[in-house]
């Protein structure tokens, strides 16, 4: 690779000025809606007092990843007295994720080219792009702070602002990859080596006093993290409620948020079959509260179809056959189906 030169900004008579970015008065933005949970909001707040990572467990579809896009637009914005939610980057972890694809990318492929072509660009800034983290700690700053590695103001707020970043399914990554970034995260900043300040010291962007991102991570379980990284965040598991009928209150208003006018006789007996096939003990991969809300849609829709109002519609009061093809929705897999049927068919015969 070739090697480093220091990186020098664009001259200027004067420090450019960054474009204004006027507070949202915040009834006006959309929000993802999500249904609170006490334990959670209060793990959130402690993550946030402590500025430390929340680490979300639990099954896929429990909300681990839309609970990031609450935390930036209600309960950040509701602790640090904004009128405005904060911004929202998103990492998703795969199996070949490094440290370094956290806050930076570059690509050596394209300036190994540009040394052999002076017709190409020789910074090495031009073949650098920022991810996630990276872009999180950058607009922290004002954009004059950081004009050197941004230097188009079109891709900064402006004025420095806090955001959420989600690192989503973590335990996909590497198994060093958790303890790779304890460091950057205990720190509030990176180093990038393939530019050299004006010293020629490795270039180095610390997050702005009182702006460190707050950061989520989401895990499946899929494989155990290591005991250091852990010992830095703060842990919640989303679970299921285990009394039936806390559980189906829940279910019922998780669906009313998310889906308009979803409620009645049909969301009813959605979630009976849900909550039974969810007990049934020979399946392999229990539905999560995702799948039940695509399915309550599924099945509204068959009955508008069927020339029925959807709310005053009893789930028993759809054709067995029509509702038998829309489980593959609410299960996955040849075996599950298989218990979804079965279970559907005890439902239909018990309310009948």
């Amino acid at each position: 690779m070739t090697p480093p030169e220091p990186h020098t900004p664009p001259a200027a008579t004067e420090a450019p000025e960054a474009p204004e970015v006027p507070d949202a008065p915040a009834a006006d933005w959309p929000r993802v809606p999500y249904l609170d949970d006490d334990d959670l909001v209060v793990a959130a707040e402690a993550a946030m007092a402590l500025n430390r990572p929340l680490l979300l467990t639990g099954e896929p579809g429990t909300g681990k990843t839309s609970f990031a896009k609450h935390l930036a637009d209600t309960l950040a914005p509701r602790r640090f007295g904004l009128q405005r939610p904060l911004r929202l980057h998103t990492f998703i972890t795969k199996s070949t994720s490094m440290a370094t694809d956290l806050f930076y990318r570059f690509d050596s492929l394209r300036r190994f080219h540009a040394s052999h072509d002076p017709k190409m660009s020789q910074d090495n800034l031009a073949y650098l792009s920022f991810d996630a983290l990276g872009l999180a700690i950058l607009e922290s700053h004002d954009w004059a702070e950081v004009s050197d590695l941004v230097p188009d103001a079109k891709d900064h707020p402006g004025k420095g602002v806090r955001s959420v970043v989600l690192i989503d399914e973590i335990d996909k990554a590497p198994r060093d990859f958790p303890n790779d970034i304890l460091a950057e995260i205990d720190e509030g900043g990176f180093r990038i080596p393939e530019l050299l300040d004006a010293d020629g010291h490795v270039r180095q962007v610390q997050a702005a006093a009182g702006m460190r991102p707050l950061i989520v991570l989401t895990s499946n379980s899929e494989k155990n993290l290591p005991q250091a990284f852990l010992r830095r965040c703060v842990f919640h598991h989303i679970s299921f409620p285990t009394d039936k009928a806390v559980l189906k209150k829940r279910l019922a208003d998780i669906v009313s948020m998310h889906l308009t006018q979803a409620q009645g006789k049909l969301v009813d007996g959605a979630i009976d079959v849900f909550y039974n096939l969810r007990a049934e003990r020979d399946i392999d991969k229990p539905p999560a509260t995702a799948e039940l809300r695509d399915w309550v849609q599924v099945l509204f829709d068959l009955a508008r179809r069927s020339h029925r109002v959807p709310a005053e519609t009893p789930l028993r009061a759809l054709e067995l056959d029509h509702v038998r093809g829309t489980l593959g929705v609410l299960a996955k897999g040849k075996r599950d189906v298989e218990a979804a049927r079965r279970v559907l068919g005890d439902y239909y015969a018990k309310t009948a």
